[in-house]
């Protein structure tokens, strides 16, 4: 079974019933749901072995998708995975900012091999301890407990309990409406942030793609990259909100690729790529989705 076959059972499970999710790992299943339910705030490290067969550090309930099935089980996470399998060669180099617990990166570290580079930034402190878990024995992978921001400077960052993580972020007002917000308060670091051109261009490290998932702060990350940018063409994967859920960063983003020639593509359910001829938010409401991970090609 070669390794897009071995996402695809990724993709079957992810739309099976609770039953053939639970034939799938018994015991895992049923003490995670038991966990969730009887200690809501609490976190476990468990270790997961990933779709493509390698071992992969968690802590739940963050990232239970992985620990159940393998890989992360949204539709847009499938497709994602499927286009870096089918775009990354050995001997690659691949970007991952806003990497929490390194499961695209461990993907493309994969895909890459030992004579490739993969270097992902994870801002939070406590996902930051797993990823570097995950990376220790992977010479291809560097982590890096740094945020990217468009300016080399010490900001503020703000961290969820786990079940919130994904959330961690530089920005914290886009979260101040959610009905969760008033429970699970973050606790606020502060956190160096490298701008990329200061970090890239005086380095060999030349992505093919960038991975951006970084919850508002997308617009300063690119910023901080237009000098590279200009003088390089990665594609760019980038989580982008709908206008429900106030998109102004992936707005202002999208703009700023634009005046550098970048023209925004959704993954097909393939994973090959298909140019847009309508505007992001256009799409996002036909599909009736409130984010896609959108990739953008210098033309």
């Amino acid at each position: 079974m070669n390794i897009l076959e071995q996402l695809q059972e990724v993709a079957n499970l992810a739309q099976a019933s609770k039953w053939k999710r639970l034939q799938k790992r018994p015991l895992g299943y049923i003490l995670a749901q038991l966990r969730r339910r009887l200690f809501p705030k609490g976190e476990w490290a468990v270790q997961a072995h990933t779709f493509w067969g390698q071992k992969m550090q968690l802590l739940l309930p963050a990232s239970l998708d992985i620990y159940l099935t393998g890989g992360k089980t949204h539709d847009s996470e499938i497709r994602l995975a499927r286009w870096l399998i089918q775009e990354l060669k050995a001997e690659d180099q691949f970007l991952d900012i806003g990497a929490h617990y390194g499961y695209f990166s461990l993907l493309a570290a994969h895909l890459v091999g030992p004579k490739g580079q993969v270097q992902a930034f994870e801002a939070a402190s406590t996902t930051f301890r797993i990823l570097a878990q995950n990376a220790a024995e992977l010479p291809q992978l560097k982590p890096n407990n740094k945020a990217v921001a468009q300016k080399a400077a010490t900001l503020k960052f703000y961290e969820f309990s786990n079940k919130h993580s994904e959330y961690n972020s530089l920005h914290l007002e886009q979260f101040e409406g959610e009905d969760w917000f008033a429970q699970d308060p973050p606790k606020v670091h502060d956190i160096e942030a490298v701008c990329l051109d200061d970090y890239l261009l005086p380095s060999a490290f030349r992505p093919k793609l960038i991975k951006i998932d970084v919850e508002g702060a997308e617009y300063e990350v690119l910023a901080g990259a237009k000098a590279f940018l200009s003088a390089h063409s990665p594609k760019i994967a980038m989580e982008y909100l709908a206008a429900s859920r106030d998109n102004a960063p992936h707005l202002a983003a999208q703009s700023l690729l634009a005046e550098l020639a970048y023209f925004p593509h959704i993954i097909c359910s393939s994973g090959h790529l298909e140019r847009l001829n309508s505007s992001v938010e256009d799409y996002l409401q036909r599909k009736g989705e409130d984010s896609d991970n959108i990739v953008f090609v210098k033309a």
